[in-house]
């Protein structure tokens, strides 16, 4: 139930976004979401950059490009974020992280 409101509440937000897709400081702003969205998983990038792409085909080079280099911006962000403070921090951001199957899997695979 929580997340079927999340899902709407994210889908009202991209339909809102998307009017202002035209406008020059869109391709900065969709960057901004995918460095985010590393940090927060619920920034649906694809739907975002193809329904983008789809309302303004001569933009789609420049919206793909935002896109790719936010979240390259992001994942360093983290990637540093880890190296300096540690694993802990992580761990008590996503509570549980360490328990799940493709982390054990993970963790196997390392050894």
């Amino acid at each position: 139930m929580i997340s079927q409101k999340l899902h709407q509440k994210i889908r009202s937000y991209v339909k809102v976004l998307q009017r202002f897709a035209d406008r020059f400081w869109y391709p900065p702003l969709i960057g901004i979401l995918a460095a985010l969205d590393n940090f927060v998983i619920v920034v649906p990038n694809d739907g975002i950059l193809i329904s983008s792409s789809m309302l303004i085909p001569r933009r789609w080079f420049v919206l793909a490009l935002s896109v790719a280099v936010g979240s390259t911006v992001g994942v360093l962000s983290l990637a540093a974020v880890v190296e300096f403070q540690g694993l802990p921090l992580i761990l008590e951001i996503y509570p549980g992280l360490n328990e799940s199957q493709t982390w054990k899997l993970a963790f196997d695979f390392k050894l």
